[in-house]
């Protein structure tokens, strides 16, 4: 099908003056037009009725684990708490050849790209071997054979989940930062209470500097009282004077906070440049667990960091393993399930960002808008709504009326 007249959601138009088209909700509404191949906005029609559907850029997953995606089958059973999904899915390692790891990703990048997504940033869990600092896992390298194989479908980008005391040695440290940097990776580090987190932090921060690549924490992942990482990495950033993205993931421990503390601590996060990723289905899952029904959302701030101007994107996290049982690698299933637990209220359109720019932003420090968007990186969805593009839309590539 072609398309005469779209809907494009207002939230990813930078200026709706200069754009076009006639505003129905939370969209624009107009005839594409295109100039050297590229959409640069829409020409006014009042013929509703002739719609094709939704057109969006292609979606960013802002956090996954490729690595133990659908392994949900074989994980023991555990006691549903974050330590004890870390150690069931340790132990499947023993399962891990790489034909087992090749066949999983390729199942989750499959259902990557049937969502619409075009860029996937998979941690990749790391141990720092200090013989050999430059060795990384079997995982690392069939998840960037992969990512060479897919590549006209979808960019994939890794992030190297270490653990944070790997920086006790700052000279190993940048060795290892340098040697993500010549594949393209990024520094990650899981961050909750670790004793030594307040000079580790800076440490990890100097060495992604060193090697100018971006930075990945999965950073105060509970609702235990006295975490902290959050406000060291926002410190860090300002103290090393870090102009490269950092993206902070869960960050469930703000919902701790609450009137001018909350607001001190959001302000310094937006001063720091760091955007902020929730994921509603591993957090949900796992945290608040008890012997009954959980009365905490395993979430973050959401309103309250995009009202300050924080870049908050939603992610698909855990997909069918020991931290999430059920799911699928689908950023809008994700909004969807965010919309939910976050409260966030329609118009639906205006969260769209979450799993576009502000997932962007996170990855490599840019907004980018529609305009501009080159027609093979536009998706056309099956949609009269933006509640309808949430709510199981399926896209395909967006074909122009000749």
């Amino acid at each position: 099908m072609t398309a005469n007249t779209i809907k494009v959601p207002r939230s990813l138009v930078a200026d709706e003056t200069r754009f076009g088209g006639r505003a129905e909700r939370d969209c624009l509404v107009g005839k594409p037009v295109v100039r050297d191949g590229r959409l640069v906005g829409l020409a006014q029609t009042d013929v509703p009725d002739e719609t094709t559907g939704i057109v969006t850029m292609r979606l960013t997953e802002a956090h996954c684990h490729l690595d133990k995606c659908h392994t949900a089958e074989r994980i023991a059973p555990h006691d549903g708490t974050l330590p004890g999904a870390i150690a069931a899915q340790a132990a499947d390692k023993i399962n891990w050849t790489a034909q087992d790891i090749r066949e999983r990703v390729a199942r989750g990048l499959q259902e990557l790209v049937d969502a619409g997504c075009g860029f996937v940033r998979t941690h990749v869990d790391c141990q720092l071997d200090a013989s050999d600092p430059e060795r990384m896992p079997l995982a690392w390298d069939v998840i960037g054979e992969l990512g060479q194989d897919w590549r006209d479908r979808i960019v994939v980008q890794r992030a190297a989940l270490l653990p944070l005391e790997a920086f006790a040695d700052g000279a190993l440290g940048a060795r290892v930062a340098r040697r993500i940097a010549s594949d393209g990776g990024v520094l990650g580090a899981f961050v909750y209470d670790q004793p030594g987190r307040h000079d580790l932090i800076p440490r990890m921060v100097k060495a992604a500097a060193s090697a100018g690549i971006g930075l990945d924490f999965h950073v105060d992942e509970g609702l235990s009282s006295g975490l902290d990482g959050l406000d060291i990495i926002a410190a860090s950033v300002l103290d090393h004077r870090f102009d490269g993205p950092v993206l902070c993931g869960h960050a469930c421990s703000l919902m701790n906070a609450s009137g001018d503390a909350l607001s001190r601590r959001i302000d310094r996060i937006a001063e720091a440049g760091l955007a902020i990723v929730t994921l509603p289905a591993s957090n949900l899952y796992l945290q608040s667990r008890g012997t009954g029904t959980p009365d905490r959302r395993g979430i973050t701030r959401v309103k309250e960091l995009l009202s300050a101007g924080v870049p908050v994107a939603i992610g698909s996290d855990n997909v069918r393993d020991a931290f999430t049982p059920v799911g699928r690698h689908d950023p809008l299933a994700a909004l969807s399930l965010g919309l939910l637990a976050a409260h966030l209220d329609p118009p639906l359109g205006q969260w769209l960002p979450c799993v576009t720019r502000h997932a962007r932003y996170g990855i490599d420090g840019t907004q980018p808008f529609i305009e501009g968007t080159t027609i093979g990186d536009l998706l056309l969805w099956d949609a009269r709504s933006t509640a309808g593009l949430l709510s199981g839309a399926r896209p395909r590539p967006l074909a122009l009326a000749a």
